[in-house]
């Protein structure tokens, strides 16, 4: 999980295999979390 705020994490996670979640993760106030997904 990264932030909107980190796009340089995002790539990262990608570049490595992972999938971005479509949906988005529950949030409080100005905080948007990215989930990522692995299939092994």
């Amino acid at each position: 999980t990264t932030g909107d705020r980190q796009p340089e994490a995002a790539a990262l996670y990608v570049s490595m295999g992972y999938t971005r979640l479509d949906e988005p993760l529950p949030a409080e106030g100005e905080v948007y979390p990215i989930a990522f997904l692995k299939v092994l």
